[in-house]
């Protein structure tokens, strides 16, 4: 900005713009050169004749409101010259400069301003700004004052100013103003200045009819933080109050913890949502134990809340999941399966968080991993099967990987767990090699159905018959050798799944056997298969035989050949 000069033969229509322009570069350089030229302006009181005095008056107002946004507190003095002189728009751009700046040096003059009507609320407002204690009985008087605007600029400020002396007063006025927005600005200021004794009240106006003041009250008990949260628990089923501790956050995690063991259901429900959304790590542990404790409304939010803590890290579940029982570790495997569902990438978390050392909390992974038939999951569970020590994890594995439906690739592990000492690793890998159905896995079964103990060779069988592939026939057939009679009725119904000739002739050979037993399943197995060179077989064991033998043939005969004519029935053949 050049010499004053030049700025006093812009000051005409055709440049006023410029000259605008020219301040705004100002506020934004703030180059004291420039300013010190601005107070030159502001003192200025004659013109030359070309210069309108609207321009004058625009062109000041510009500079006033650019040395407040500067903060300048060399313009103080002509700044207070000008609000004790200036006319009623004057003053009230003046008083938002002085108040912007901040200094102390304006509180008298702009409390000599209270006394103008039409600068009052500027200068209240400035004074709030400045927060000097020296204007609280002033600004207590304006907040008895007639115009519901002063009062509510006196709120504002006194707020501001947070001089717990304002405090009756701003109680009172929030209780018994008349004007609903002076009413809500006083709680705003009760909350602003922050004491633990103000929360009784602040909490009573949480079911103010007007929304705003409401509202407003809550605001007021965030602002006053921890000392609000126990008052706020015990009013939570009011949705402000439950809002109000979100807000407050971790501050109220202790308290909304104790509330989930409440005796009111509605309370535990909002506690869990509250922890939730405030997404406190520390809450998760205590959200785990009172899973199984709640009707299924409750524990939707209860799993909803661990599931949006959880969103980003599953560890803070890993420390609880060890003392949990099977009804809750069973509720924290749909947590894993909705985060594995719901949440980007949440299968590639699921998987990452395998790494971990903590056993149950593997296993439950690896379960819900099996219910999101995570496929891409098997290798990586091959490789935790065969380097962990935990039994109970080897298990899991087994279960999830028959889920999956295991291949080739699975070999080495089903390998591994046939070799294992534990039997119900053994029967699993059984199961999961049944539901495999490749040659190379199968052959592990037979392999293993001549070396296992007894229950072993029991699930081998069942799992053989289950296969239709037809190279599973000789090992049942060499099996059915055994005088184990067990054993024995378990391989005559696992080959009544092949339809195979060799299985047919020795299932025929079986209707020789004493035992009656033996004999009944061995029918009920001809009669599946359907093999009709099985027929007269059995039509000479009808002749020598038992009354329940005879009535199984002859059910076995009707099924194979189609019902007896008339004369047959009659004459028995």
């Amino acid at each position: 900005m050049g010499d004053i000069n030049i700025l006093l033969n812009n000051l005409t229509e055709e440049h006023i713009q410029e000259v605008f322009k020219n301040i705004k570069e100002i506020e934004e350089t703030g180059n004291k050169e420039d300013i010190r030229k601005f107070l030159t302006f502001l003192e200025l009181e004659q013109f030359p004749p070309h210069v309108n005095f609207e321009t004058v008056k625009k062109v000041k107002f510009s500079i006033i409101k650019t040395l407040g946004h500067l903060k300048e507190k060399d313009s103080l003095d002509i700044l207070i010259k000008m609000l004790n002189k200036g006319k009623t728009r004057m003053k009230n751009a003046v008083s938002e400069a002085l108040g912007n700046i901040g200094s102390e040096i304006a509180v008298e003059p702009l409390i000599e301003t209270l006394k103008d009507d039409t600068a009052r609320v500027s200068a209240i407002k400035a004074l709030g700004q400045i927060g000097s204690n020296k204007a609280i009985d002033c600004l207590l008087a304006m907040l008895h004052d007639r115009d519901p605007e002063v009062r509510s600029a006196a709120a504002t400020s006194l707020g501001q100013i947070k001089d717990p002396k304002a405090l009756e007063d701003l109680t009172k006025a929030l209780e018994e103003d008349s004007d609903v927005n002076v009413r809500r600005l006083a709680s705003i200021a009760i909350g602003e200045i922050g004491q633990e004794s103000s929360v009784p009240v602040l909490i009573k106006k949480l079911d103010d009819k007007f929304l705003n003041v409401a509202t407003s009250s809550a605001d007021g008990l965030i602002k006053i933080g921890n000392t609000s949260v126990k008052p706020l628990v015990e009013v939570i089923e009011n949705r402000l109050a439950a809002d109000a501790l979100i807000k407050i956050g971790e501050a109220s995690v202790d308290e909304l913890i104790k509330a989930l063991t409440s005796e009111n259901e509605n309370i535990r429900t909002i506690a869990a949502k509250c922890l939730g959304k405030i997404k406190s790590e520390k809450s998760v542990k205590f959200l785990v134990r009172e899973l199984k404790n709640n009707s299924d409304k409750t524990l939707k939010i209860m799993r909803d809340s661990i599931f949006f803590i959880c969103s980003s890290s599953l560890m803070p579940l890993a420390e609880e999941l060890n003392s949990a029982d099977e009804i809750t570790q069973d509720l924290v495997v749909e947590i894993f399966f909705d985060i594995g569902h719901l949440t980007d990438n949440g299968l590639e978390r699921l998987r990452n968080e395998l790494n971990t050392l903590n056993p149950v909390f593997q296993k439950l992974i690896i379960r819900a991993l099996g219910k999101l038939n995570d496929r891409d999951s098997i290798p990586l569970l091959s490789n935790i099967f065969l380097s962990t020590p935990c039994i109970d994890v080897k298990k899991e594995i087994l279960k999830t990987i028959n889920k999956l439906v295991p291949g080739e690739d699975m070999v080495e592990v089903f390998q591994h767990a046939m070799e294992h000492s534990d039997i119900e690793i053994k029967e699993l890998a059984v199961r999961a090699i049944a539901t495999s159905g490749s040659s190379s896995a199968c052959n592990i079964l037979i392999k293993f159905l001549g070396e296992s103990d007894k229950d072993v060779k029991m699930v081998i069988v069942n799992s053989l018959g289950s296969i239709s592939n037809d190279y599973t026939v000789n090992p049942l057939l060499e099996a059915l050798k055994t005088d184990d009679l067990p054993l024995k009725m378990a391989v005559i119904e696992a080959l009544s799944n092949k339809h195979d000739e060799k299985a047919t002739s020795a299932l025929i050979d079986m209707l020789q056997e004493e035992s009656t037993e033996v004999k009944l399943l061995t029918i009920k197995s001809l009669k599946k298969i359907g093999d009709k060179s099985a027929v007269p077989a059995l039509k000479l064991l009808r002749r020598n035989s038992t009354a329940d033998v005879k009535q199984e043939v002859e059910t076995a005969l009707e099924e194979m050949e189609g019902p007896k004519s008339f004369w047959s029935r009659l004459f028995g053949a």
